[in-house]
């Protein structure tokens, strides 16, 4: 888990039994020379402490190779060969990889040994002299472990002596959930669309994964620009249906604001008022309040909602929330340029060298056909883009969370169209910047990655609190936690 989040996002992975004795502003950034900080040399055989891992940034190159590694571990045993693991397999990727050996080599190293102090003396030691040793000595966290009688806190004894001072933690408030609550018994419903905009399909393909994820996929598809309403061809039967309202509304005057029995979590929602102005009717902003707050894709709908008198965020878009890629699946090898047509390729400088043009526009508005043909983009970006050039938000977005680089480009057309881009592109024109056709053949084409940790965060956080209203279970975990008795010796960590 550690590893999965620490490759996925970046930040620091600190255990539930480790106490920190100074903020951790005071003291991290100069050890993260190398964007990566491990305390080190635990014991004679390994090389780190698993315990506070941080990386400065999403895919640091240390903690894929490793994360890589685990990958391919459990994909090759059922139960673990030690307790240590996790570390041992650090151990072998330091032999094996150069890169990781000399990454390591230059991290800034401090014992483990010192925080690991405490429980050498003994978390129950009453010796005064020892005491006042651990508390001389400079170390910013100490490890200490939750298998302790609780009965020491109310001894004279090291750990008492630890926690003695401590401030009580604040609690923050239970979250507040507005709208009409919902029936456990609820129906997931999806979006579905009649469009040849593939970027339309990849973003219910992102709130699809969320959904698969924490309870089951869709069991009912309503179409986004002539069913919201109605339900016309889905009558309900007599159960709330619990749908996602994610990405672009709408196509059509008609269909909205949507019908009484469905219960929308808004999160990832974009407005388009010159295409349906109903989308700001008085109807459709009384519906926004029921059940506000609404999470926006980009900061110009948020304050558009803000300006008529609505609760909203920026959540971004879902599609942020698709997984980075897996390192050893990445030949990285090919250049795509993905637009809605080849016009862009006239702008594309010789010396970017070979390319594949790629349309995310359909020849037909069947569903079911973009639906498979989306996955199939977006499979073939993961396994083996290299670089992305593209006029179209949702080909830039999913790139930009799976970690490929990418070069945005306004799309060709009026300047009356590119005031609706600025107001599509506003949030992604604080990831990257989004260059003029005609500057391509000018720029610097050694493009890094972008970290867009955050505004992933950001998103599945929006997803979590806009579905909490739902009060649906989620879905137990598919796996067990291992039994205290598989534990190493308390003397072992």
């Amino acid at each position: 888990m550690r590893i999965s989040l620490l490759h996925e996002y970046g930040g620091i992975w600190v255990d539930s039994t480790l106490l920190c004795r100074c903020p951790l502003d005071d003291w991290i950034f100069p050890l993260l020379n190398e964007g990566f900080f491990a305390f080190s040399r635990p014991c004679e055989g390994r090389e780190l402490s698993s315990w506070f891992l941080a990386a400065e940034r999403p895919a640091h190159p240390l903690i894929s190779a490793w994360y890589d590694c685990t990958r391919s571990y459990w994909e090759q045993h059922s139960q673990a060969s030690s307790y240590f693991w996790f570390h041992h397999l650090f151990d072998e990727l330091c032999v094996a990889d150069a890169a990781v050996k000399q990454c390591w080599e230059r991290v800034y190293k401090y014992s483990a040994t010192i925080p690991h102090r405490a429980l050498s003396l003994g978390l129950d030691n009453n010796d005064k002299d020892a005491i006042v040793e651990l508390f001389v000595e400079s170390s910013p966290v100490l490890k200490l472990s939750h298998r302790v009688d609780s009965s020491l806190l109310e001894r004279d004894c090291l750990l008492s002596q630890l926690v003695r001072d401590l401030p009580e933690p604040s609690l923050p408030a239970p979250l507040q959930i507005s709208g009409n609550g919902s029936d456990p018994e609820g129906e997931l419903a999806g979006l579905t669309v009649s469009t040849f905009n593939i970027g339309d399909h990849i973003q219910i393909l992102s709130a699809n994964a969320l959904l698969r994820r924490l309870w089951n996929l869709p069991s009912l598809l309503i179409d986004r620009d002539n069913q919201l309403a109605t339900l016309r061809g889905c009558e309900s039967a007599g159960r709330d249906r619990l749908i996602v309202m994610n990405g672009w509304f709408k196509s059509g005057r008609s269909g909205w604001p949507p019908h009484p029995s469905l219960l929308p979590a808004y999160v990832g929602f974009h407005l388009r008022p010159f295409q349906c102005p109903e989308l700001l009717s008085a109807a459709a902003i009384r519906h926004y309040r029921r059940y506000s707050p609404i999470g926006c894709r980009d900061s110009w709908t948020c304050e558009l909602l803000r300006a008529h008198g609505v609760e909203a965020y920026v959540s971004h878009c879902l599609s942020l929330s698709l997984p980075s890629r897996v390192p050893s699946l990445i030949p990285a090898s090919e250049v795509f340029v993905v637009s809605r047509d080849r016009q862009i390729c006239d702008y594309i400088p010789k010396n970017l060298g070979p390319y594949s043009f790629l349309s995310h526009y359909s020849e037909t508005a069947d569903a079911s056909v973009n639906f498979a043909r989306a996955e199939r983009l977006l499979a073939l970006y993961a396994s083996r883009a290299k670089l992305i050039v593209t006029t179209l938000l949702h080909c830039a977005l999913p790139a930009l969370a799976m970690g490929i680089p990418v070069v945005m480009v306004w799309p060709i057309g009026s300047v009356a169209g590119r005031s609706s881009d600025r107001q599509r592109f506003s949030s992604l024109l604080s990831l990257i910047n989004v260059y003029e056709p005609e500057e391509l053949a000018s720029i610097d084409w050694s493009v890094k990655t972008v970290n867009c940790a955050n505004e992933k965060l950001a998103a599945l956080d929006g997803f979590v609190a806009a579905t909490r209203r739902w009060r649906l279970p989620y879905r137990p975990l598919a796996w067990q936690l291992a039994p205290a008795s598989a534990l190493p010796p308390p003397g072992g960590l």
